[in-house]
C-alpha cells in the first residue's frame, strides 16, 4: 500500500481487505433528497475560497506554520483536549464525522475541550429513533444545528437508549450547537465547482468537512488538503475506527477514491485564516 509520510493512501488500489475490513463498522447511506432536500443548510455567500491555481501556496503556509487541522487534532491529543469517538461496532460513522467536526471546530476556536456523543447525534437525528441504522453527515449535522450536540459523560459511547434522552440532556446539548454557518457542498447552487476542488479549499482555509463516499459506504471527516505529487492532491480523513485504523486514525484519499458523494463544511472562523488569505502573513500560534 502507497504511504505519504506514514500514513496509509486509499486509491483504486488498495487492498478491499483494508478498505472494506468486517472488522470495522461502516453504514453511510446515499442521502434522500426527498426527506434532506438540497435547501437543507444555508449557503453563506462569504465563503471565499482558494482556486486550484493558489492551492499550493496555501498548502505551504499551513505546512510551515503546522496550521492544518492535522497539526490541531495532533496537538490536541498530546495536551489531552481531543478524545476520539469510537463506532464501536454500531454504524454510525455519520454522526461521528459530526462530532468530530465539532470537536475540532471548537479546537480551533480555543475552546474548552469537549468530547461529543456521537451516539445522541445518531439516536436524535431525523428518522432514526435510536435504531442501528446508517445515515449521512448532513443529517447529523442538521441534528447538531437544530438540538444541539451534548457531552459524552451524558449519553455515553455505545449507548442507543430512549432513556437517555432526558431534558437535562437537551439542555446541556443546547450549549454545543453548531453556531456558524455551514455549507452543503452538494447543493445545485454550488455545481459549478466541483465538490473536491470545494472540499480542497475549505481544507486549506481551517474548515474542517464531513464527508460522505457512496463506494466505501462511510462518512469521515476531511481534516488536511494533502499534496501528494505535483498535480496530486488528496483528502487527508479522520476515521472513527479508532487510534489502530491507518496512521493514528488518519488516512488519506486519492483519486477517485476521493470524490465526495456528499459533503459539509463548518465555516469555522479561526485566528489563522486571516493570515491564510495573505499567504506572506505570520500565523497566529
Amino acid at each position: 500500500m502507497d504511504t505519504w509520510n506514514g500514513i496509509p493512501i486509499i486509491d483504486d488500489q488498495t487492498p478491499d481487505s483494508f478498505v472494506f475490513d468486517p472488522s470495522y463498522a461502516r453504514g453511510a447511506e446515499p442521502r434522500d433528497y426527498a426527506v434532506q432536500p438540497t435547501e437543507m443548510m444555508a449557503a453563506p455567500s462569504e465563503f471565499n475560497l482558494p482556486k486550484p491555481e493558489e492551492w499550493d501556496e496555501y498548502d505551504r503556509v499551513l505546512v510551515r506554520e503546522e496550521a492544518t487541522l492535522h497539526h490541531v487534532v495532533l496537538r490536541a491529543r498530546e495536551k489531552g483536549r481531543f478524545k476520539d469517538c469510537y463506532q464501536n461496532g454500531h454504524p454510525f460513522c455519520w454522526s461521528h464525522s459530526t462530532a468530530h467536526g465539532i470537536m475540532v471546530a471548537r479546537e480551533v476556536a480555543n475552546q474548552p475541550p469537549v468530547k461529543i456523543s456521537a451516539y445522541m447525534l445518531a439516536c436524535l437525528s431525523d428518522g432514526r429513533g435510536y435504531q442501528n441504522k446508517g445515515g449521512w453527515s448532513a443529517l447529523s449535522a442538521m441534528t447538531a444545528e437544530t438540538i444541539g450536540a451534548c457531552p459524552e459523560p451524558m449519553w455515553q459511547e455505545g449507548k442507543t437508549s430512549r432513556s437517555l434522552d432526558t431534558p437535562a440532556m437537551r439542555a446541556e446539548a443546547a450549549k454545543y450547537k453548531i453556531t456558524e454557518p455551514m455549507v452543503d457542498l452538494t447543493r445545485d447552487v454550488y455545481f459549478r465547482n466541483l465538490p473536491f476542488e470545494m472540499v480542497i479549499g475549505c481544507l486549506l482555509t481551517g474548515r474542517p468537512v464531513m464527508v460522505d463516499f457512496n463506494w466505501w459506504g462511510h462518512a469521515v471527516l476531511g481534516v488536511r488538503a494533502v499534496k501528494i505529487e505535483d498535480g496530486s492532491w488528496g483528502i487527508m480523513i479522520l476515521n472513527s475506527h479508532g487510534l489502530n485504523w491507518g496512521d493514528r486514525g488518519f488516512g488519506i484519499l486519492r483519486g477517485s477514491r476521493a470524490r465526495p458523494d456528499g459533503a459539509v463544511a463548518v465555516n469555522t472562523v479561526q485566528k489563522t485564516v486571516s493570515a491564510v488569505a495573505s499567504p506572506e502573513a505570520k500565523l497566529a500560534a
